[in-house]
């Protein structure tokens, strides 16, 4: 009956369409001289930067989280070394308060912003949109942070190409896309496709990220693949169908350094050993004890059909859904699975109601069910799983108004009513349930011919679904919900754009109030469950910065300046030490066929207690307690992050339009943090008790993979 539910779900957008559905105009992303510049877009209301397909082929970037990094406003950051999750931050948020649209569909959750970042493949991507503040999106209130926009490839002419890049410590990415303007009558196709591995284990560990040599990795193996195929009916000059589908896979094996690879959970769990107890000296265990093992695929389909009525109103149907499975085995002892599904239902309707006025009406709907599986914590110990059913159904309207030739105003308006159950949660708080309505505005004041000023307001809000999005996988004794709210957001945000000859300057402050604050709060003791709750006090995150570019002449210049204002009480509840302050330094300049690029990346000083790094430690003794010995914490980890800085240079050769020859060095100063002394490995305390700790790897504050050097060759056809 679900499968027939879900079917019904996803045709049912198709039959509101087939009466009276818009055909929207295609969007085309205007070619950009393949500048590797990330530029503001002018003509938008919405501040929206662009980051462009040649900017993300030269950072190399296989994944999404690789593409972002750094860009203005937004943080990549790695929360764990053994099992490599990776958090996609903006404005200084939560990762969970980033909202990942593909072709401005929502396919992403709360459950996939932990692994299912690096499953998103970077071929096939025409550009990535991003966009900052509560409200940036009109369909997705629970971009409290921000949106990134994933922009995929549109098929405009017969091609395919050919990209393989090959580099140390094992690195190979191999992409491929192919397009087809006429394979049937009015029907357009494009196919892409990526592999791509980082690290490897050999007889020589030449692919092991293992700084110090202690027999534990600061960085796990990764790989990915994806392919993605898009079909375009035109359908006279009316309507248009398209059709999206894609495959995404991820396999990470972390903390090992000989390949080792966990098939079960750990019956018995104790601590490592280490000589002297210490995480900076050779670990002397089995390897299977510092092992995490996490596998995920991900499937999306996507309809889309849009229909002109009359000579100017639209009217656009979205019908989506996305499968993601996980499967992991974590040294902590446990083995976990989800599988979550995630359907999206969206029509609207827009028109001109005057020549200053367009109207959009519109409605969308989301589905959301996670089971999960576990051997040893559900089926041993008993433990309540974290299942979850999510329902979301809204209403928007939205008026973009044109107040003659300089000012320009998006005012809009959502009213959700969502309702959330953990059924397998039996403490009184399984369920939340609300109405809530959420204003957004946009103005935009075209002040000269130079200067372009925008404010924006919005109020986000989402609905704290699964404890894995505010922990390093589950608590050993599981969690019970204390959710009694949704979590909501004010922000507001004002930005100036300075373009004059040569040059843009961007300047910008982005300030988010949090209320209802999810979290995990640790466990009293070391039998009782943790608890997810949300926090009693409002929070404000503000976010800071300043940009200049330059170009002229073949030369481009960059510079960045950025802040983030995180308060004390909100550092501690993060999953990683953030980036508090932070520069970017970028020039490129082209000559004839050559091209040479040099990227630099400050990342401010930062004190680590704030972040509850506190309850990190160096090594351990044994204490006589007064009823026999006990293992106590002893030496804290480093407190401190120094400033540090990365540095990135890379040449190219285009003998043809068709081939391009590329060879770049990443990180060429090989700064690490655990080659300046300080490794993610630590035994980490929990609550208050010295003697309730175990090792983990999530001490990180800065890089953990060193130098690599990659050569690449494109071909066009």
């Amino acid at each position: 009956m679900k499968q027939i539910g879900l079917i019904w779900f996803l045709l049912a957008g198709l039959a509101l369409s087939a009466e009276e559905i818009e055909k929207l105009p295609e969007i085309i992303v205007q070619e950009d001289s393949e500048s590797t510049a990330v530029e503001m877009d002018k003509s938008a209301v919405i501040p929206t930067l662009r980051l462009p397909k040649e900017r993300i082929e030269q950072k190399n970037a296989p994944t999404l989280s690789e593409a972002v990094a750094g860009e203005s406003g937004v943080d990549a950051q790695t929360s764990c070394a053994t099992c490599g999750s990776k958090r996609v931050t903006v404005n200084g948020l939560r990762g969970e308060h980033t909202t990942i649209l593909v072709d401005g569909v929502p396919l992403h959750s709360a459950v996939s912003s932990f692994y299912g970042v690096d499953a998103v493949p970077m071929s096939g991507v025409e550009s990535i949109e991003i966009s900052r503040g509560s409200g940036a999106s009109l369909i997705a209130p629970e971009a409290i942070g921000g949106v990134l926009n994933i922009i995929t490839e549109t098929p405009r002419k017969n091609e395919v190409d050919l990209a393989l890049s090959s580099g140390t410590s094992q690195n190979w990415l191999l992409t491929g896309a192919a397009s087809d303007t006429k394979l049937f009558k009015n029907t357009r196709l494009f196919i892409s496709g990526q592999w791509n591995r980082q690290g490897y284990w050999d007889a020589n560990k030449s692919g092991v990220w293992d700084v110090d040599k202690n027999g534990v990795s600061d960085a796990p193996f990764f790989s990915n693949a994806g392919i993605l195929s898009k079909v375009i009916f035109d359908l006279g000059s009316r309507d248009n169908l398209e059709l999206r589908y894609a495959w995404q896979n991820v396999s990470i094996l972390g903390g090992t350094t000989d390949g080792t690879k966990p098939s079960s959970y750990l019956a018995i769990v104790d601590l490592p050993k280490f000589q002297d107890n210490n995480v900076e000296k050779p670990y002397l265990d089995s390897q299977i004890k510092i092992s995490d093992v996490v596998g995920l695929e991900r499937q999306e389909a996507v309809a889309r059909w849009r229909h002109r009525v009359g000579d100017s109103a639209q009217l656009q149907s979205t019908s989506s859904v996305a499968w993601q499975n996980q499967d992991s085995i974590y040294f902590h002892g446990y083995d976990y699975r989800n599988r979550d599904l995630l359907a999206f239902q969206e029509v609207r309707f827009s028109t001109p109601v005057s020549m200053d006025h367009i109207l959009t009406l519109g409605t969308d709907g989301r589905w959301e069910d996670m089971r999960s599986f576990s051997d040893k914590l559900y089926g041993i110990k008993k433990l309540a799983p974290d299942d979850f059913n999510f329902r979301n159904a809204a209403l928007f309207l939205q008026d973009t108004w044109q107040i003659g030739l300089d000012h320009e105003l998006n005012v809009a308006g959502r009213l959700d009513y969502l309702h959330v159950t953990w059924p397998y949660q039996q403490d009184g708080q399984r369920t939340v349930e609300k109405v809530l309505a959420s204003p957004r505005l946009f103005w935009k004041w075209n002040q000269s011919q130079e200067w372009i000023g925008r404010l924006s307001y919005g109020r986000g809000y989402r609905a704290p679904l699964s404890f894995f999005e505010s922990q390093h996988g589950l608590s050993e004794n599981g969690f019970t919900i204390g959710l009694s709210e949704i979590e909501t957001a004010h922000s507001l945000g004002v930005s100036e754009q300075l373009t004059t000859g040569p040059w843009e300057v961007n300047s910008s402050v982005y300030g988010t109030c949090l209320s209802h604050l999810a979290y995990a709060a640790d466990p009293v003791d070391n039998f009782s469950p943790a608890r997810f709750e949300n926090l009693t006090n409002d929070v404000w995150v503000v976010a800071s910065g300043v940009s200049g570019t330059y170009r002229k002449s073949g030369w481009l210049f960059e510079l960045a300046l950025e802040d983030f204002r995180l308060p004390q009480v909100y550092k501690k509840l993060l999953p990683v030490a953030a980036t508090e302050q932070r520069a970017r330094i970028r020039a490129e300049k082209k000559l004839g066929s050559w091209e040479v690029s040099l990227a630099a990346n400050i990342t401010g000083p930062r004190n680590l207690s704030d972040y509850g790094y506190n309850h990190h430690f160096v090594n351990y003794e044994s204490v006589d307690s007064g009823l026999g010995p006990v293992e106590v914490l002893k030496d804290r980890k480093n407190q401190m992050a120094p400033l540090f800085a990365t540095l990135d240079v890379g040449t190219s050769f285009q003998p043809t339009r068709e081939l391009e020859i590329a060879l770049n060095v990443f990180n060429v100063t090989d700064f690490t943090q655990t080659g300046w002394g300080d490794s993610p490995l630590t035994w980490n305390q929990h609550g208050s008790d010295p003697a309730h700790f175990h090792l983990d790897n999530l001490h990180v504050w800065g890089p953990l993979r060193g130098r690599v050097f990659m050569f690449s060759l494109k071909a066009q056809m």
